[in-house]
């Protein structure tokens, strides 16, 4: 221990005499520290950290199908692997209480659903079973942001009434503070497997699409695994299909956390992959210059072993004072994470669940200070073993202060600069595809013009607009006033908004295999999204329910269904909704992409699509229509009139959602660009430090070679020879950083395949760009100490040291 303290005391010594070394040491540290740093935080809270319930490991999601008669825990109880089954069904509602109506998320659940959470109300209680049959009162409970943000804390709401989506609901409970499940939710009512409320389709963004509708869970019993309950979950799917029971083609049981973070898992991996590169860069940049300062420190080392001090000691001082200095760059590395974590949440997509709650907290400082550790021995190791057994006699000729570098100095600083050049090698090749991809994908032809097209989504609750005929005739008033709102060229409506996320409806086409997306639409849908009417014409006022059931289709389901002839005037057969049957084909519009472009892999291409108008329903239940402005200016201007159309029209009517179609497209793309972003990010820093680094081992050389520059150039070398002489030593490491670089990144870049569009993971153009891009520069960072060197005085050399 008094040797320790010996040493620590020592190491904080020569940092404070070396001020220049110390910092360089603690900022190439600490640069890669802080960003692995944030980027675990990140990957602990939302992958690592488990959800915040008892025993959430043994939370299910069970996939499932409806049972003829609608029981789903009754008929899923047979699977004796599981307990506690529960439903739940996310979407948005119309909170209305004291003359303010607001959109918020909601959940319908049955009575089992805060038990199996293992969750008590905070204040009041949860449902009763009674309280989700068909007949019972309509009752709610309130999670703790809402009761406290929208009732002001105010423990008289116990027992009062709310109204949601026009239906008054007495509140009986609030939750406890946190609980939101599933995310962001705001209000629960009691309901059974279809509910008792009818939820829009609106969904918070980062609630995964496993978890947008109707959803089962459960808990494991005691000593079952999830295999044990798969196998079990398999033979029930078996003996319902004997007993001639309707099933679907989802036979397993899923971890409820599996389900929550599943899509973000492998970006989220390759993201932390690429940041412990950075840090590895960051380790190599610190060996290097403990190995620059080692050289000038030999003869110390070779006193202090004639002095006694064994192999071991010297060692351990060694250590001491490296791992003394990477704790610095530990502590300086937390500070840049708190940073770095709020730049990864501001361009971080909305898909990413529970991103917001993740902190740092003990488990990330754990993490840091392993990392820190690490770092500190795999840095200081290559200089200790070319220090701690030192060659005495000719270190003591060294003089002090001198600049000296052993053979295997030189060869150990080679050898690390190449391995961060193929470091950095692999990251600008990752983040070149990433942004590839992104390009690629934000040049897709979607069929529309976003431009000038201002969206909003309309809550419109069934109990007031009972039938789909009702809610048409509003949308046709409203949409008549927008049209005369000042900058407004036209304005329309539709039930699935292009890349805004949503499902949509499908119906069978008599001709056709599987089933065919169907658009409802109203107003002047088409003009105001810019999609060209290729054909006939488009709906009129004259569609109406009582006139010729019409059809639009767009250029894709023409081709399949009448390829090479003219569809107009043509019957198509249309199965399913209370409302098919055959209708005339009146016109034929172009294609549009309208699923999210944020789908890892190839872009689906357009898919066949027909548009019916809302006038002319397919089914008797109103749809939840998004409204579509196209303006002649800036569409934000629009928006306060809007409000007051929709007031004017329907006070209890909330708009929310309100967005540019410009956004909506940008927020499609949102991932890929976040990976882009932080690939980019990430590889602009290792080319930064590998840069860096071969320009200080290149100038460090160049200088412990002074005096054979001198005798060189006494014997007749010209200044370009001895360019070409530093040059190569940098173009011999950039060569073999980017032979080895582009070996790794064949065998690692296959794993993003799966998150690129358009463009091939070993595409070979890429490699060679970013190979040339990288020993360009690494050649470039050489130019400066060659030149340099070129201008030595011979004389001066000669007597250099």
């Amino acid at each position: 221990m008094i040797d320790l303290l010996q040493d620590v005391r020592y190491a904080f010594r020569s940092a404070r005499k070396t001020p220049g070394h110390t910092a360089a040491f603690v900022a190439v540290l600490g640069l890669g520290i802080g960003c692995a740093t944030a980027m675990f935080t990140v990957v602990n809270g939302v992958l690592l950290h488990p959800l915040p319930f008892p025993q959430a490991d043994r939370l299910v999601q069970v996939g499932a199908f409806e049972p003829p008669d609608g029981d789903y825990i009754r008929t899923w109880s047979r699977n004796h692997s599981l307990e506690g089954l529960a439903l739940f069904q996310p979407g948005g509602v119309n909170l209305g209480s004291s003359g303010r109506v607001e959109r918020v998320y909601a959940a319908v659940v049955t009575a089992g659903f805060f038990p199996l959470l293992s969750v008590q109300a905070a204040i009041g209680r949860a449902f009763t079973k009674e309280e989700e049959q068909a007949a019972a009162p309509h009752v709610a409970v309130l999670s703790h942001h809402l009761w406290t943000s929208r009732f002001e804390g105010d423990l008289g709401i116990l027992g009062r009434d709310i109204d949601l989506n026009g239906v008054p609901h007495q509140v009986i409970g609030v939750m406890p503070r946190g609980f939101e499940f599933p995310e962001h939710t705001g209000v629960w009512v009691a309901g059974g497997a279809r509910g008792r409320l009818d939820l829009g389709s609106d969904r918070p963004a980062d609630l995964p699409a496993s978890l947008r509708y109707t959803v089962m869970i459960g808990r494991l019993r005691d000593g079952v695994s999830l295999e044990q309950a798969n196998q079990d979950h398999k033979a029930l799917f078996e003996q319902l299909r004997r007993e001639g029971q309707r099933t679907g083609s989802t036979q397993r049981v899923f971890s409820l956390q599996d389900r929550l973070v599943g899509n973000v898992r492998t970006p989220l991996l390759i993201l932390f992959a690429a940041v412990l590169f950075v840090l590895l860069i960051g380790c190599t940049n610190a060996a290097n210059l403990l190995l620059a300062r080692a050289a000038g420190r030999r003869r110390e080392i070779a006193i202090r072993a004639c002095m006694g001090a064994g192999s071991g000691r010297i060692l351990r001082q060694l250590l001491t004072e490296t791992l003394f200095l990477t704790l610095a760059g530990g502590l300086a590395g937390v500070m840049l994470a708190v940073i770095c974590l709020r730049a990864i949440r501001a361009v971080a997509p909305a898909n990413i669940p529970r991103l917001a709650a993740a902190e740092i907290d003990g488990r990330v400082l754990a993490f840091t200070l392993l990392v820190s550790l690490i770092a500190g021995i795999l840095a200081g190791l290559a200089p200790a073993l070319q220090l701690f057994a030192p060659d005495l006699g000719r270190a003591l000729k060294d003089q002090q202060g001198g600049i000296t570098a052993s053979r295997m100095g030189r060869r150990m600083r080679g050898l690390l600069v190449a391995g961060e050049i193929a470091l950095a090698l692999v990251l600008v090749e990752g983040a070149s595809l990433a942004i590839q991809s992104l390009w690629r994908l934000s040049e897709v032809r979607t069929g529309l013009d976003p431009r000038n097209v201002l969206t909003a989504e309309l809550g419109v609750p069934r109990a007031k607009y009972r039938t789909a005929l009702e809610l048409a005739d509003f949308d046709r008033r409203l949409l008549e006033e927008a049209a005369h709102i000042p900058g407004v060229v036209a304005a329309g409506a539709v039930s699935t908004l292009p890349f805004g996320g949503k499902g949509g409806g499908y119906l069978f086409v008599k001709g056709l295999p599987g089933t065919q997306r169907v658009l409802v639409i109203a107003g002047d849908y088409f003009r105001a999204m810019g999609i060209p009417l290729l054909a006939g014409r488009a709906f009129t006022a004259a569609d109406h329910h009582g006139s010729q059931p019409v059809i639009l289709i767009n250029q894709e389901l023409a081709r399949q269904l009448w390829s090479g002839e003219n569809p107009i005037g043509r019957q198509m057969q249309v199965m399913g909704g209370s409302e098919a049957g055959p209708r005339e084909v009146v016109g034929v519009v172009g294609n549009v992409r309208s699923q999210r472009l944020q789908s890892d892999g190839p872009v689906d291409p357009p898919e066949p699509e027909f548009y019916i108008p809302e006038l002319q329903p397919w089914r008797q239940a109103p749809e939840q229509m998004t409204m579509v402005l196209r303006t002649a200016a800036d569409p934000g201007a629009a928006v306060p009139a809007l409000r007051r159309v929709v007031a004017s029209l329907d006070r209890e009517l909330p708009l929310f959602l309100v967005r540019t179609m410009t956004e909506v497209m940008s927020e499609s793309i949102a991932p890929p660009r976040f990976r882009a972003a932080l690939l980019g990010a990430f590889a602009f820093l290792a080319f930064a430090l590998a840069v860096l680094g071969v320009y200080g081992v290149v100038t460090y050389a160049t200088a412990c070679r002074t005096q054979e520059i001198g005798l060189r150039m006494s014997l007749g070398a010209r200044p370009w020879d001895v360019v070409r002489l530093v040059m190569g030593q940098g173009l011999r490491m950039a060569l073999a950083g980017a032979g080895a670089g582009v070996a790794i990144a064949l065998w690692l870049t296959h794993l993003m395949s799966s998150l690129l569009y358009g463009v091939s993971a070993a595409d070979p153009l890429t490699y060679v760009a970013a190979a040339v891009v990288l020993i360009g520069a690494v050649v470039a960072a050489s130019v400066v100490p060659a030149v340099r060197a070129s201008r030595i005085d011979p004389v001066s050399a000669l007597k250099y040291e």
